[in-house]
This record gives structure tokens, sequence and C-alpha cells, in this order.
């Protein structure tokens, strides 16, 4: 004798019930959000291809942000704090790769450009998640 679950959870929930659930948890996607955006910054930030002292910087402002994301997963009391700081460091991060990378590209050519882009689309993802978890 079989026994089929499929479906056995079906019917459980009133209307009332169902019309007060979300499909997506806010702070999850914002978290969620902030990991990719922190994903793409490293990335972006390229130690293998340009060793310098601001890569480095740019790869430490995005493993801050990357960390802070996988913090944000979880509801939190500080969790306002650490998308604050999120905000920051992904600014930050951008911020110095873009400003210390315009030499590069005005020395090399346009042939970087696509690196260069990498880190305002990190910061503008990981900024999003950050202030989908500021706003209440």
């Amino acid at each position: 004798m079989t026994v089929s679950l499929i479906g056995s959870g079906i019917g459980r929930l009133t209307e009332a019930e169902l019309a007060g659930t979300k499909l997506i948890d806010r702070n999850r996607f914002g978290a969620l959000l902030i990991c990719a955006g922190a994903a793409i910054g490293l990335v972006g930030s390229r130690l293998a291809l340009f060793v310098s002292i601001f890569a480095f910087f740019t790869a430490f402002c995005f493993a801050l942000v990357l960390l802070f994301g996988v913090a944000l997963l979880r509801p939190r009391p500080e969790g306002r704090l650490l998308a604050a700081g999120t905000l920051y460091f992904a600014l930050v991060g951008s911020g110095l790769s873009f400003v210390f990378s315009m030499p590069v590209l005005f020395f090399y050519g346009g042939g970087d450009l696509g690196w260069i882009l990498l880190q305002p689309i990190a910061t503008v993802t990981a900024g999003a998640g950050a202030i989908i978890r500021l706003i209440r």
C-alpha cells in the first residue's frame, strides 16, 4: 500500500490567511541583493589582473559587503546598522575602483572598460539591497 503526500497541504489555509501572506520576504530579498552585488564587486576588483593597493582596498570593501549580506540573511536587531555599513562600504569600494582605474583606462585604452563598469553595477545592486533592508 502506498501513500501519496502530494497536495496534502492544500486547503489548510483559509482565504483570510492567504491574503496576508507575501510572496517574497523583503528582508531576505534585500540580503540576497547585497550578496549578489558583493559577488559582482569581488569579480570586478580583478586582483589577478591589476595588482595594486587600491585593488586590495576594493576587494576588502566588497568582502565586507559580502559578510554583511550573509549576516543580514537572518533577522537580527542590528540589521539596520549592518545595512548602513553595507551601503557605506559598497560606495567606498566602487569609488576607489572607479577613481583609481581611470588613469589605467586612459593609459591602456578602452580595453579595460568592462572591468571598470562592474564596480558601479555591484554598488547599485548592493545599495538597492541595503536600501530595501533600511526601509521598513
